[in-house]
C-alpha cells in the first residue's frame, strides 16, 4: 500500500514528545512502540504499521491500547479517501471489526455503501447500528427510509412506501415525508386516511415554502375529490378550511368551486347553488376576502348553476322548478340575451309553443344558442305534426332544424319518432316476406324503420350524457319523451339496439343455449355464416341494408337490415 500522509493529533497525543524522542534515540521497545514507529504519525509504512499493531493486539498489556489506535488509523484513512467509497468502505469495515459499535465507522461506512450503490447493505448496518444507541445512526436512517421510500413509492408498492415515510417521520418530522404519506394514501384509495394525513403535514409547513404548501393544495383537492367519488360530503367538507399558513382566501375558493361543480355533475345541484350562493353571500358581508374580480367570479358561477338546473329541470318536465331557477338567474342578470333564450324554451315548455316563437323573434340571432333553441321549437312543431298524422309537413320541419344543428339531441329525438312512421323502400315480394315470416311484427303490417329510429334514440341519450347537465339549453321533456319512444317502440321492435356510426347493419348473434347452433344469414347477394359455441356471439356485418333472411337451428326467418344500426339478436 502507498505510503500515507495522514497527521493524527491523537496519535502524536499518545506516543507523546517525551516517548518518541525516546524512540528515536534507540532505547528499548516494545511491539506496540514498534508499530507507532512503522507508522510514524503517517509518515510510514501503513502496511507494516498494521501488522505491528495486530502483532501488539496479540499481547494482554498492549491489546487495548492498540487496538484504539489502530482504529483511529482506520478511520484517518477512511476520511481520506471519502471520495473513493469503495476504499473508504473497506477501511470503515475493518475499523468496526475491532470496534463493532463505533459511531463514526458505523456511519461511515454506511454512507460509503450508499456511495457505492448499495443502499440495502447501508440499511442493515444502520438499523444494526440503532441498536447499539448510535447518535448519528437515526439521522442517516431517515435519509435511507426517505430514498426507500422514494424508491417503493415509484414501483407502485404503496404501503410499503407509507410504511418508510411514517418511519423517518418519527425521527424527523419532515414536511415532504408527511405530504409522502399522503401520497401514498391516496394512491391506495385509503381516502379517509390520507385526510387523516393532512392535518399533520399543514402544520409541518412553513409559510414561505411556496413549493410544498402548493403540493398541499393538490393533494387536498385530490382527497377531497376522492371522498365526494365515494360519497364521504361530510368528511370532504372536514378539509376545505384545512391549509397551511400562508394560504390565501383566493387559493380557498378554488378547491370550494371545483367541489360546487363536482356536486353538480354528480347530480346534486341544490347542494352546489347552495355552497356557491353561501360564498357569494360571505363575499358580499365582508366574511370572504376575495378580490371584487373574483366576487364578479362566483355570481356568474352561480348564474350557470341555475340556468343548467332549469335545463336539467325543463328535460324532465319540471316546468316550474326551471322557471324558478331562470327568475333567480335574471335577478343576478337581468339583461343576459342567453337568459332570454332559456325563458322562450320554459314557455314553450308551458305549451304556449307560437308565444315561445314571438319571444324569440325579439332576441338577435346572432346571440350565442340561438340556433339551438331555433331548432328547438322547430323540433317541438315536428312532434305534434307528426301527432296530427302530417308526416311530410313534419318531414320539412325536421330538414330545417337539421340543416342549422344536425347534431342537436333534441333533432335526433324527432327524427326517431318520424323514422318510425317512415316505411321502408323495398320490392312488394319483400315486405310481404317480411310480414309473413319477420323476426318484427310490425304494427299494422306497415314495416316502418323501428330499428333506425332506436338507433336515433341511443345516439341522443349518448349525446345528452356527453354535453353534461351544464349544458344550458334542453327542450322540455326531452328526457321523457326518449324514454316514452323507446318504449312504444320496443314494444313493436323486440331486440336491443346500440348507434352504429356507418349506414351499415351490425347483426349480433348471441347463441344463448347450451348447445352449439349454426346461422346462416342472407341479404341480398351476400352471405354470412356463424358458428356459435353454447354462451357466444358473433357479429355480422351488412354493408347493404335492406331485406334479409337468417336460417339457424332449423328455422328460418326473416328480418330487415337497417343503415346506422347494431342490432343484438338472441337464437
Amino acid at each position: 500500500m502507498e505510503r500515507n500522509r495522514i497527521r493524527s493529533r491523537a496519535l502524536t497525543l499518545l506516543l507523546g514528545p517525551a516517548l518518541g524522542l525516546g524512540l528515536l534515540s534507540g532505547g528499548c521497545s516494545n511491539t506496540l512502540d514498534k508499530a507507532r514507529i512503522a507508522w510514524s504519525d503517517g509518515e510510514g509504512d501503513f502496511d507494516e504499521a498494521e501488522e505491528l499493531y495486530r502483532d501488539a493486539m496479540e499481547e494482554p498489556k498492549y491489546e487495548d491500547e492498540a487496538r484504539k489506535e489502530l482504529v483511529e488509523i482506520y478511520l484517518q484513512l477512511a476520511r481520506e479517501q471519502r471520495d473513493r467509497p469503495k476504499v473508504a468502505e473497506g477501511l470503515y469495515r475493518k475499523a468496526l471489526k475491532l470496534d463493532p459499535k463505533n459511531e463514526e465507522a458505523l456511519e461511515g461506512r454506511a454512507r460509503a455503501l450508499l456511495g457505492r450503490g448499495m443502499p440495502d447493505e447501508a440499511f442493515a448496518l444502520v438499523e444494526e447500528g440503532i441498536k447499539h444507541k448510535c447518535r448519528g445512526c437515526s439521522r442517516l436512517l431517515t435519509v435511507l427510509l426517505i430514498d426507500r421510500a422514494d424508491r417503493y413509492y415509484h414501483a407502485q408498492m404503496w404501503a410499503e412506501a407509507e410504511a418508510d415515510y411514517a418511519r423517518a417521520l418519527s425521527f424527523i418530522p419532515n414536511a415532504a415525508v408527511a405530504l409522502g404519506v399522503v401520497r401514498c394514501r391516496i394512491a391506495r384509495k385509503a381516502t379517509e386516511e390520507a385526510a387523516a394525513a393532512l392535518g399533520p403535514a399543514a402544520d409541518l409547513i412553513g409559510v414561505h415554502d411556496v413549493d410544498q404548501r402548493a403540493q398541499f393544495l393538490e393533494l387536498r383537492r385530490l382527497t377531497v375529490l376522492a371522498l365526494l367519488g365515494e360519497d364521504k360530503a361530510e368528511a370532504s367538507d372536514r378539509l376545505l378550511d384545512l391549509a397551511p399558513a400562508g394560504v390565501g382566501a383566493e387559493e380557498q375558493v378554488d378547491l370550494a368551486l371545483e367541489v360546487a361543480y363536482e356536486l353538480q355533475k354528480r347530480g346534486k345541484p341544490d347542494i352546489a347553488l347552495d355552497r356557491l350562493e353561501t360564498l357569494v353571500k360571505h363575499a358580499d358581508e365582508g366574511k370572504l376576502k376575495v378580490s371584487a374580480e373574483r366576487v364578479a367570479d362566483l355570481r356568474d358561477r352561480v348564474i350557470s348553476l341555475y340556468i343548467a338546473r332549469s335545463a336539467v329541470r325543463l328535460s324532465k318536465s319540471d316546468i316550474a322548478g326551471a322557471d324558478e331557477d331562470l327568475a333567480r338567474a335574471l335577478q343576478l342578470r337581468p339583461k343576459d340575451p342567453s337568459l332570454q333564450l332559456q325563458r322562450v324554451l320554459t314557455i314553450a315548455g308551458k305549451g304556449k309553443l307560437a308565444d315561445a316563437e314571438q319571444a324569440l323573434g325579439k332576441i338577435d340571432p346572432s346571440t350565442g344558442g340561438y340556433a339551438q333553441v331555433w331548432s328547438i321549437l322547430l323540433t317541438i312543431r315536428v312532434h305534434e305534426m307528426i301527432a296530427g298524422g302530417k308526416i311530410e309537413d313534419a318531414r320539412a320541419q325536421l330538414e330545417r332544424a337539421k340543416s342549422k344543428t344536425p347534431d342537436l339531441p333534441e333533432v335526433h329525438v324527432a327524427m326517431a319518432e318520424l323514422l318510425s312512421h317512415t316505411e321502408v323502400t323495398m320490392r312488394k315480394k319483400d315486405a310481404a316476406e317480411v310480414r309473413a315470416r319477420g323476426l318484427v311484427k310490425y304494427p299494422g303490417g306497415k314495416v316502418t324503420r323501428l330499428a333506425e329510429a332506436l338507433s336515433e334514440l341511443d345516439w341522443s341519450k349518448q349525446s345528452i350524457y356527453g354535453l353534461g347537465t351544464a349544458y344550458p339549453y334542453r327542450a322540455p321533456g326531452t328526457e321523457q319523451r326518449i324514454e316514452t319512444l323507446l318504449t312504444n317502440l320496443g314494444k313493436a321492435y323486440p331486440f336491443k339496439v346500440k348507434f352504429n356510426s356507418t349506414p351499415q347493419t351490425v347483426f349480433v348473434l348471441k347463441n344463448d343455449r347450451a348447445e352449439p347452433i349454426d346461422a346462416t344469414l342472407k341479404c341480398g347477394t351476400i352471405s354470412a355464416e356463424a358458428k356459435l359455441t353454447p354462451q357466444s356471439s358473433s357479429k355480422l356485418t351488412i354493408a347493404k341494408p335492406g331485406f334479409c333472411e337468417i336460417n339457424f337451428g332449423g328455422k328460418s326467418a326473416t328480418i330487415v337490415a337497417e343503415p346506422y344500426t347494431e342490432v343484438e339478436i338472441p337464437l
